[in-house]
């Protein structure tokens, strides 16, 4: 279970202290950060993490240094730094956490944060599947729900495309793409910003999953049965363990890819079927004990 502790107000040694001491498995960051440095404190004064040479260190704010030495395999979601996903050279923060942090896996933006929907999506498929969805998994449904919104709600937006993204310079170029693009909500620039921005590093067959700790948002369970004809029937069954509504939409890979779709009527649920996956979207109130089943049949694409 979470603890609330204090801590002092320069928390550079006691972090360092922690990932070479500690090694966790997990590590989550936010708040201001470059391709240089992770700037530990977003509304106080702080130390900052830095690399050179491959190297990742803290620097307190008296200016001594402590070396980051954490060869244990971990994950690392930095879902609102800003650029810390933008490799950029040798010298480039997400290389040091590879390198003398111990990263194996690790999602960034490429660009600055701003909107932030992809990155805040990861989490919510991650921790709270409890298991159920690897971290690669978890990045691949935030970036499907953040398309599937645009194509819900900005019907035509998945045709534009931003190439400009230098906002901390030029502060009024949201206002200017919007108006180049014909956009029509801050939501819909912003889903489109969050679109390609965001890398994923490391292997994606390598299963980094959280222990189940606690009961996650919603149970879900996708089942397989064949019919006649070389199709076959999928149910996903989901229900919620909480009273409200889902962070983000409940989600399931298939087995395998599919073709040839024909999908079944859902009272309390819209859904989604891709060539991989299901996705489905609740309608209404969310009460704990809420259930919804998307059925859909299918052959088995060439």
């Amino acid at each position: 279970p979470a603890e609330k502790k204090t801590c002092a107000p320069d928390t550079t040694e006691a972090l360092v202290r922690e990932l070479n001491e500690n090694r966790p498995d997990l590590f989550v960051t936010s708040g201001h950060a470059t391709e240089r440095d992770w700037q530990i404190g977003y509304s106080y004064k702080n130390g900052q993490f830095r690399c050179a040479a491959g190297q990742l260190f803290g620097l307190d704010l008296s200016g001594k240094r402590f070396d980051v030495r954490s060869p244990n395999p971990k994950v690392y979601c930095p879902w609102g730094n800003c650029l810390m996903g933008h490799i950029d050279g040798p010298e480039a923060m997400a290389i040091a956490w590879m390198k003398t942090g111990g990263v194996r896996q690790m999602f960034g933006y490429v660009v600055s944060t701003w909107y932030g929907t992809m990155g805040t999506g990861v989490l919510p498929y991650f921790l709270g599947s409890q298991g159920r969805l690897t971290l690669a998994e978890s990045f691949f449904f935030s970036n499907q729900a953040l398309l599937e919104r645009l194509g819900r709600e900005y019907p035509g937006s998945l045709a534009k495309n931003i190439d400009q993204f230098h906002i901390e310079s030029d502060k009024e170029l949201i206002q200017r793409l919007a108006q180049q693009l014909g956009v029509r909500s801050r939501d819909e620039i912003g889903l489109l910003w969050d679109r390609d921005t965001v890398a994923f590093y490391g292997d994606p067959a390598w299963e980094a999953r959280v222990a189940r700790v606690c009961n996650p948002d919603f149970e879900g369970e996708l089942t397989a049965s064949e019919e006649d004809g070389g199709r076959t029937r999928f149910v996903l069954r989901v229900k919620s363990n909480v009273d409200k509504a889902f962070q983000r939409p409940p989600a399931a890979l298939l087995p395998h890819r599919i073709a040839d779709v024909k999908i079944e009527p859902c009272e309390n649920a819209d859904f989604t079927v891709a060539d991989d996956f299901v996705m489905l979207r609740p309608r209404g109130t969310i009460t704990k004990g809420w259930e919804a089943r998307a059925a859909f049949t299918a052959r088995k694409a060439e």
